[in-house]
């Protein structure tokens, strides 16, 4: 079961942790096929190669969704 241990903010320019405990590096980011006003991030940790992929709700896209 995933836990979310931390969430980046909108225009956060923080780097995710790896599951090794370095510091992961942004490789791209793209839209989403699945749902509009969303895009995913790819990113790369530098020491063990592993990566993650970060899906990200724009600000705009949340407030419509919550009313």
């Amino acid at each position: 079961m995933a836990k979310i241990e931390d969430v980046l903010g909108v225009g956060s320019t923080e780097m995710p942790d790896c599951l090794c405990g370095a510091e992961m590096t942004f490789v791209q980011s793209g839209p989403t096929d699945k749902s509009a006003g969303t895009q995913v991030r790819l990113y790369e940790c530098p020491v063990c190669k592993h990566r993650l992929n970060l899906m990200v709700w724009h600000e705009e896209h949340l407030d419509q969704a919550a009313e």
